[in-house]
């Protein structure tokens, strides 16, 4: 399984990695912490075709957007965000997909999850 770990301090970060994107069997980790200020936050884009692949995100900020996209079977993802306000999408297409939300903070975010086979 080839891993992608990726970490962003105040900022955003729009992932999209040849080995997630290229075939199964890919990892990706995403770390982000924003700046709790008005217009703070984070973005993270994360998508994989294939089989057997792992999506992560950990957000901590305000206003925090993350969106997962997996096309394949067998994938799972895992978001926890800590924030103010804030979105998660979660798209998963094929059969014995996962996905696991924790969030915490004033006001969690909505949770979009759409799984499709």
């Amino acid at each position: 399984m080839s891993a992608i770990k990726l970490v962003s301090v105040t900022g955003c970060l729009l992932v999209l990695s040849a080995p997630a994107i290229a075939g199964g069997d890919s990892a990706v980790s995403l770390a982000q912490a924003g700046v709790p200020a008005p217009g703070g936050g984070n973005l993270s884009l994360i998508i994989q075709e294939g089989s057997r692949n792992y999506a992560e995100s950990d957000q901590i900020g305000t206003n925090n957007v993350d969106t997962i996209e997996q096309l394949g079977s067998n994938n799972s993802s895992t978001v926890r965000q800590n924030s103010v306000g804030g979105l998660v999408v979660d798209i998963q297409i094929g059969n014995g997909n996962k996905f696991t939300v924790t969030q915490t903070g004033i006001d969690p975010p909505p949770v979009v999850l759409v799984q499709r086979r």
